[in-house]
């Protein structure tokens, strides 16, 4: 079985005004191609209100393999209130808030290796005692 150590949890980024969400978008899915990440978008809601006014909930996960043994993870989950569209020069963005939460941790032993026989498992638990891990 795996085990899970966060590095990050519960991080949240607000801001309420004009955002580019489709720039947005793009600048995190670019990031995550650079630095080699296995990228998919999980979940995506547009609640439409009254008036051309929306509700927006995304949830992205990307993964990396480490090495063999480490795979890190970033959950990702960007929503917006009361998203109206605004013009912002000559780009279509949306009035509202807007916030970007992320969770970061590391997955060890993803593939089941050291869980058994007894002895591996046992090897991989003193291994990261003085490891510190």
């Amino acid at each position: 079985m795996a085990e899970i150590d966060y590095v990050l949890k519960g991080v949240k980024v607000s801001v309420e005004g004009v955002v580019n969400i489709t720039g947005l978008y793009k600048l995190l899915r670019n990031w995550f191609d650079k630095m080699k990440y296995d990228f998919y978008e999980k979940e995506h809601i547009e609640d439409m209100k009254a008036e051309d006014v929306r509700d927006l909930s995304i949830k992205m996960n990307a993964e990396k393999n480490i090495d063999d043994y480490t795979k890190l993870h970033i959950e990702l989950r960007i929503k917006g209130k009361g998203l109206k569209p605004v013009m912002h020069g000559k780009e279509l963005c949306a009035s509202g808030a807007v916030s970007v939460g992320f969770d970061v941790f590391i997955e060890n032993d993803y593939e089941g290796r050291w869980d058994s026989p007894f002895f591996l498992k046992f090897f991989r638990t003193i291994w990261r005692f003085w490891d510190g891990v």
